[in-house]
C-alpha cells in the first residue's frame, strides 16, 4: 500500500471574509484545509453557531472524545432495553451521533421517539438526552468531525456516514 504523502507547503489564510485575522488556519497549497487543522477548522467555523443550553463536563467530553466507540442504550416501544454500539464525536462543546443506517435506524428511531439514553464508554454509564441537529452547519460539522476521527482508520465506515441518508439522522447529545 502506498504511503500518503502529507504536504509540508501550507499558508495561513482567513477561514473566511467574516473572519479576524484570528480565524486562521493552515491551508494546503490546494486551498483545502491542511490536514492537520481540519478539526479546529471545524470548531472555529461552527461551535459559535450553535450554542447548548446544557453541556457536559469537559472531564465527559474528553472522554467521549478518547473513545473509538460507545455504546448507547435507548428504549425500545416495548420498553425493553436496545444497546448499540455508535461512534461519537465532540467539538469541545458538544457530543453529536449519527446513525449509519439513517432514520431508519432502530436505535436512532427508539431514541426520537424517547430522547433519554445512556451513554457508556468503558464502565461509565453517562445519561444523555438526544436532540435533533437538523441544520446544515451542524451537520457539515459533525461530517467534518467524524472525517477527522475515523476518516484515516475506518475510510469506508466513514463514507457510510457521510451518506445523505445518513445526514438527516445527526443527533446532539445534552446532559440529562
Amino acid at each position: 500500500m502506498p504511503q500518503m504523502v502529507r504536504s509540508i507547503a501550507a499558508t495561513k489564510r482567513p477561514l473566511g471574509p467574516d473572519r479576524s485575522s484570528r480565524d486562521q488556519c493552515l491551508v494546503a497549497s490546494n486551498g483545502a484545509p491542511h490536514e492537520a487543522n481540519l478539526v479546529t477548522l471545524a470548531r472555529r467555523t461552527y461551535t459559535r453557531r450553535m450554542p447548548s443550553t446544557r453541556a457536559f463536563d469537559p472531564d465527559v467530553l474528553a472522554r467521549f472524545d478518547e473513545a473509538e466507540e460507545v455504546e448507547i442504550e435507548t428504549t425500545r416501544p416495548s420498553r425493553e432495553l436496545r444497546r448499540t454500539t455508535i461512534w461519537i464525536v465532540t467539538d469541545g462543546a458538544d457530543a453529536y451521533v449519527r446513525s449509519v443506517n439513517g432514520v431508519q435506524g432502530e436505535w436512532y428511531r427508539d431514541v426520537i421517539a424517547r430522547p433519554d439514553a445512556m451513554i457508556t464508554v468503558g464502565a461509565e454509564r453517562i445519561p444523555a438526552v438526544a436532540i435533533q441537529a437538523a441544520d446544515e452547519a451542524t451537520i457539515e460539522l459533525v461530517s467534518d468531525l467524524l472525517r477527522a476521527k475515523y476518516g484515516r482508520t475506518s475510510r469506508a465506515s466513514t463514507e457510510s456516514m457521510l451518506q445523505p441518508e445518513a445526514l438527516e439522522a445527526t443527533l446532539r447529545l445534552e446532559p440529562a
